[in-house]
């Protein structure tokens, strides 16, 4: 499982205070998704069909300047500012990994007589 991250006080933050409820929601909606499936804030025309991106809530993000336009995607502005990349990510994936496997192997030898 992957987390999004929001500082606390991005609610209040200048570009989101003047967005509305739909368009926050659907910000919020697109962190999530991009965390998720990891793709550093870029946000294909599909992904928009699945959370619910409607043109006037994505122009009003654009306006806002909390998402760009990125060839025929989209992209959430500072996202990898306040989130880890996908090499990030797998690199702690890896680690987790590794020490798992080392943890599991000092309990194993700690059982044999």
């Amino acid at each position: 499982m992957t987390w999004a991250r929001l500082d606390d006080q991005f609610p209040e933050h200048p570009k989101v205070v003047g967005i509305s409820n739909a368009a926050f929601r659907l910000h919020v909606t697109a962190l999530c998704y991009a965390s998720r499936y990891q793709t550093e804030g870029h946000l294909p025309p599909a992904a928009l069909r699945v959370i619910g991106g409607r043109k006037q809530l994505i122009q009003e993000l654009v306006n806002a300047q909390l998402w760009e336009l990125n060839g025929q995607a989209w992209l959430i502005h500072d996202y990898l500012d306040y989130n880890p990349s996908r090499e990030q990510l797998q690199q702690a994936n890896e680690q987790k990994r590794i020490a798992g496997a080392k943890g599991a192997a000092m309990r194993w030898s700690r059982q044999k007589p």
